[in-house]
């Protein structure tokens, strides 16, 4: 498990602080607490819900729906779990992020580290991305930073396809089956995460504490909902553009299979002939035309040749083998 506690202090700079410190400043005036805690167990989150004296039906949903996305408006504190995208270069999938937050405090816990678009900002940077000291302006901005990797990661899966499209447009065999299917796993690991996140996000947005935020906390909220309605149209269009790619590609794998079974059934004609005579002179009768003539053989492979060499430039004439 990795803990890390921050003081937000009123001129919104936040202080890095242990975990005891952090603990011992709650309910302070004009002081927000946040615990950012990855990869904690059960009993270790449940300790430190205690230690937060958190109680109740509140705590069993901290528990229990930690990959469940909702907005769980519980009060005095608030549930919020949305789903995110990992932080991997490789192997990305979706994880879940828990925010439990009160008067003065804000909880999130998750597995793996995700994708944040604030996570190479210095500690003294973070005045100037929070709307205001509170924590509803601090989850306001986690979310709108969320929104902007969503945004942004839609934006490079749009240039991905693009580059995609004009590959096939140039050469089409130069398309491989494993970059169109790698493509669709980006595209429905992305529409999970929005799609997850939208109403969520709407239902906090719509809630009562997020109504009597301050102007620039709504302003985040309101581009955030902007973002994450902008990320999902355009991945609504980008599916219909790699279906269209992906069935392009499936009729053309379909072509080659019937131009080889075309031309195995051409095959398969030309050598039927061949196979019915070497059938009648393979017969054990006493009397068969050629069987005692010195030339019988070559008579029997020379009219082979013939009838065969006959009906391939037939088939060829008739564009059979184009």
């Amino acid at each position: 498990m990795k803990t890390s506690c921050n003081i937000i202090f009123e001129d919104k700079h936040l202080q890095p602080c242990d975990y005891k410190t952090a603990i011992d400043s709650l309910g302070q005036e004009n002081t927000s607490i946040w615990i950012d805690v990855e990869g904690a167990s059960v009993a270790e989150l449940e300790q430190i819900l205690e230690d937060l004296k958190v109680h109740g039906l509140i705590r069993r949903f901290c528990i229990d729906s930690r990959d469940h996305p909702g907005y769980y408006p519980l009060k005095p504190l608030s549930l919020l779990v949305m789903p995110v995208v990992t932080d991997k270069k490789v192997n990305r999938k979706m994880e879940y992020l828990g925010s439990l937050y009160g008067n003065g405090f804000l909880l999130t816990f998750y597995d793996n580290q995700f994708t944040r678009f604030q996570k190479n900002l210095k500690w003294e940077d973070f005045a100037t991305v929070l709307p205001d000291n509170s924590i509803l302006g601090f989850i306001s901005s986690l979310l709108f930073g969320l929104s902007m990797v969503l945004l942004r990661r839609t934006a490079f899966l749009s240039e991905s396809i693009l580059t995609l499209e004009k590959k096939l447009d140039a050469n089409q065999g130069d398309i491989q089956l494993e970059e169109i299917a790698d493509l669709q796993s980006d595209l429905l690991l992305l529409e999970s995460v929005v799609q997850g996140q939208l109403p969520v996000y709407l239902a906090f947005a719509a809630s009562d504490k997020a109504s009597n935020s301050a102007e620039k906390t709504k302003e985040y909220q309101t581009l955030s909902a902007a973002n994450l309605n902008s990320a999902d149209r355009t991945l609504e269009l980008l599916e219909r553009r790699l279906n269209a790619i992906r069935s392009f590609y499936d009729a053309q794998a379909r072509e080659k299979t019937n131009k080889r079974l075309e031309r195995l059934t051409i095959m398969s004609t030309i050598f039927m002939p061949i196979t019915f005579l070497a059938g009648i002179w393979g017969m054990n009768f006493q009397y068969i035309p050629l069987i005692n003539n010195p030339f019988g053989y070559a008579y029997a492979i020379a009219a082979m040749i013939l009838i065969s060499a006959g009906m391939f430039f037939y088939f060829r004439s008739r564009g059979w083998f184009d």
